[in-house]
């Protein structure tokens, strides 16, 4: 069994990108002609996240997370999405 992740960035459906590398997975396998069997799952195909850090909203989470933990938010781009972070998003703009 092997396993990987995908990450998309803003402007990549997830879903078309999973087809897309289902595709290519399928093609190598088929020519490679193996007798072992190919089966793909695709847990997960959420969207990516990512907003600007200079709204309101933003500021005050800013603020508030300087206030209980002492300390400047880290504002790292890491290729990862939470699910809540993009529910929240659409919940407030309609996104």
């Amino acid at each position: 069994m092997g396993k990987f992740s995908v990450r998309v960035v803003p402007a990549q459906p997830p879903k078309k990108v999973a087809q897309k590398v289902k595709n290519y997975l399928e093609q190598l396998h088929k020519l490679r002609g193996s007798p072992n069997k190919l089966d793909i799952k695709i847990f997960r195909d959420g969207r990516p996240f990512l907003s600007d850090h200079t709204t309101v909203n933003y500021q005050a989470a800013s603020r508030a997370i300087s206030r209980v933990w002492q300390q400047e938010p880290d504002l790292t781009r890491d290729g990862a999405a939470m699910p809540v972070a993009i529910a929240l998003e659409v919940s407030a703009i309609g996104a």
